[in-house]
């Protein structure tokens, strides 16, 4: 595990780009809480949880404006969305991205995509 190797993570909604975050590495030494005792040592076994939030006023990341792209930007087709996660090749830094779910790392919970209408 490295906890200085920094990857640049590119979020998508709909192929448009709401902007990234640098995340540090990995977040530290030891077993994640939920991690199961089957998965090895030597991988990561936790992150951290990030809330992506996308309104009217801009996109924003744990409550801090990451980009203007507000959800009026967003494209729409039949009522789907589709989420992407990535690290691309030309980022400054490119360290790699995992993604945990319900029974892995500290969180004990899946991937939550809500959508709210008025």
């Amino acid at each position: 595990m490295a906890e200085n190797w920094p990857s640049d993570i590119h979020f998508y909604v709909n192929d448009t780009l709401l902007g990234y975050w640098t995340s540090p590495g990995d977040s530290g030494q030891g077993r994640g809480q939920f991690t199961p005792a089957w998965w090895p040592d030597v991988i990561n076994q936790y992150g951290w949880l990030k809330v992506l939030r996308i309104t009217e006023m801009g996109t924003f990341l744990d409550g801090q404006q990451l980009s203007d792209v507000t959800i009026q930007d967003i494209r729409m087709s039949r009522n789907e969305w589709t989420l992407r996660l990535e690290v691309p090749e030309h980022a400054a830094h490119v360290g790699g991205l995992t993604l945990y779910g319900e029974g892995f790392g500290n969180y004990n919970r899946d991937i939550v995509f809500r959508v709210y209408r008025r």
